[in-house]
């Protein structure tokens, strides 16, 4: 199933409920802006033809004192996850939840957000700052169906809003990261 957008669109929906995003200011009167990234997420297919996703995040709050490296952005981990009926439509609010992962998979993220970076950085050092064909980090999703897992990375590319992110895929995490350095060597070649 290739609904990483609707899943996405429906994970920020339950993130902007709750929490508020965007400029404001604190009790102490000074301002700040939130923001937050979504890290990873893994969608369970439930008997019920509900969806279970389970989604990590981080909150991202700057304030007028902040600024790197010294005094970075407060950040804030989370892991949250929601129910989707049948026709894709939140239940409920979204509950704590733990991210069940097995070893190879969080091994196998590690190894290709480490193998994205060293592309990237090597490409900003020999062109300047902002030159790298794809935004960073990459999104990561695990779909798990009765009879299949699938293994999933988003790579967005940094050419504009209207182009769609690169959609790589596989059934098992070792595979997963082959493919996606031979996908940046051809389209990019990095």
């Amino acid at each position: 199933m290739d609904d990483y957008n609707l899943f996405i669109d429906r994970i920020k929906e339950a993130i902007e409920k709750e929490h508020k995003t965007g400029m404001q200011a604190g009790g102490s009167g000074h301002m700040g802006f939130v923001s937050y990234t979504l890290n990873d997420f893994k969608v369970s297919f439930l008997n019920d033809n509900t969806k279970e996703i389970t989604f990590q995040y981080t909150i991202y709050v700057e304030t007028e004192f902040t600024y790197e490296p010294d005094n970075p952005p407060y950040s804030y981990p989370y892991c949250k996850k929601i129910h989707l009926n049948s026709k894709n439509q939140a239940i409920g609010k979204p509950e704590e939840a733990l991210m069940n992962e097995t070893t190879e998979w969080i091994e196998t993220k590690k190894k290709i957000v480490d193998s994205i970076q060293k592309k990237l950085l090597r490409i900003e050092w020999g062109y300047g700052d902002n030159r790298a064909p794809v935004k960073f980090p990459p999104r990561f999703i695990e779909t798990e169906e009765p009879d299949q897992k699938c293994y999933v990375c988003l790579i967005e590319p940094d050419f504009g809003d209207d182009e769609p992110p690169l959609i790589i895929k596989s059934n098992s995490p070792g595979r997963l990261n082959e493919k996606i350095l031979e996908t940046l060597k051809e389209r990019f070649g990095i």
